[in-house]
């Protein structure tokens, strides 16, 4: 990576806790309870930076300043939904819990 692309570790805190999408939503929220236009204004103009950073691939940085590369969405969505593995039984291996005779298609 670039050193250009580096921040200094002093101000990797701070970054990173602005670049996260929740305080611009607080001041969003903040806005319309308020009904402050102004503080809407910077509060969407702060979220669309984010989002702008996270599209062209900044996400926040590493304790070394060093830009972390945000998870695609697909990449997110295989870790969070892994399928479990299968438990289905093949139905001659099964049993009536009543007559305790195997069961057939038709039970």
């Amino acid at each position: 990576m670039s050193p250009r692309y580096r921040q200094t570790e002093e101000v990797v805190v701070p970054y990173n806790l602005l670049h996260r999408p929740v305080p611009p939503v607080l001041m969003l929220v903040a806005s319309a309870v308020l009904q402050s236009a102004p503080l809407a204004v910077v509060a969407t103009s702060w979220v669309t930076h984010i989002l702008m950073d996270r599209g062209v691939g900044f996400g926040l940085r590493d304790h070394n300043g060093a830009i972390i590369p945000p998870k695609r969405f697909n990449e997110r969505q295989e870790a969070t939904h892994r399928k479990p593995p299968s438990t289905t039984v093949p139905m001659e291996n099964m049993t009536s819990p009543r007559s305790g005779r195997a069961c057939s298609a038709g039970d």
